[in-house]
């Protein structure tokens, strides 16, 4: 027979249990995994106001895109990470600055970080093919 955890009510399968009971315990728990939403009802309350989001805009003059194309054929451009952003616990994502006043789009980059050594100042590695004008990095 299948035991119960708290405080959520996830039943687990036990050693000896037969085919159907174990098959039944599965299928529930892959349909309540896949419908939980962090409500605080079936499943830890998640809130989002926990988390500080941090945008940095970098302008043409501060981008210093490589003048020619790497190895790949993509341009690069090393920026600084903002103070001590721990950047194993965020999301990057980068948006360009279009003609219009205003208004942004995603940009899709590749990237490296570098979290630096001694003297070596922490840094974001980006690589496109594409030497953007202005950039808005967010980090969530």
């Amino acid at each position: 027979m299948p035991y119960t955890l708290e405080p959520y009510k996830y039943q687990v399968p036990e050693t000896g249990d037969t085919g159907r009971q174990f098959l039944e315990v599965i299928q529930d728990l892959v349909e309540r995994v896949s419908g939980h939403d962090h409500d605080g009802a079936n499943s830890r309350q998640l809130a989002v106001t926990n988390i500080a989001n941090t945008e940095d805009v970098r302008g043409s003059g501060e981008l210093n895109w490589s003048s020619t194309r790497d190895d790949d054929g993509l341009f690069t451009a090393t920026i600084p990470l903002p103070g001590a952003l721990v950047t194993g616990e965020r999301t990057i994502t980068f948006f360009e600055h279009l003609r219009t006043a205003g208004v942004k789009r995603r940009a899709y980059l590749d990237f490296t970080v570098n979290e630096g050594t001694g003297s070596d100042q922490r840094s974001i590695v980006l690589y496109s093919n594409k030497a953007y004008a202005d950039l808005t990095i967010k980090y969530a």
